[in-house]
């Protein structure tokens, strides 16, 4: 399972730094164009905006393994042992439970705009749409790993 985990983590991010790449090439592409070439592509606003939302998302997901994410860890400092592994496990039944959303109104948000097309690229707005539930089932997968993990340590890799 761990195997498994690990090749998740390590095709996210890629998707990321593919992505991440992409629209900077893009970017880059669209100021020559109009600058230099004074014939500004049509299309490479909406390219670079939709892979922004596609990093922002499964970024976000990529980020929840290593407890990467910010937050306040008042709870966390103020208990040990026990209460420690409770308050971690809250906060993965939260995460969980926020990710259900996303999943969930994700999928219906992608059925309801499919037959939508994008002005520029013409392609269906299911596409860009689609990063909001897959972050969401990679957020629940990652958020069960959290966890999961044994007790010995806690989610932010502290003894507990």
């Amino acid at each position: 399972m761990k195997t498994v985990l690990a090749y998740l983590k390590k095709g996210e991010l890629v998707l990321v730094v593919t992505f991440t790449i992409a629209m900077v090439a893009v970017t880059f592409a669209q100021v020559i164009f109009r600058g230099a070439l004074d014939r500004p592509l049509a299309w490479s606003e909406e390219v670079a905006r939709y892979l922004f939302v596609w990093i922002v998302f499964i970024g976000g997901a990529w980020a929840v393994p290593d407890d990467a994410h910010f937050r306040m860890d008042l709870l966390l400092s103020l208990t040990r042992g026990l209460s420690r592994r409770v308050v971690v496990l809250f906060s993965c039944l939260c995460m969980i439970a926020f990710a259900i959303v996303m999943l969930v109104y994700g999928i219906r948000l992608v059925s309801s705009v499919a037959s939508q097309i994008s002005p520029a690229l013409r392609i269906s707005m299911a596409i860009p749409y689609s990063a909001l539930p897959l972050s969401g089932l990679l957020i629940i997968v990652h958020a069960l790993e959290l966890g999961l993990r044994p007790a010995k340590t806690d989610a932010v890799g502290k003894e507990s």
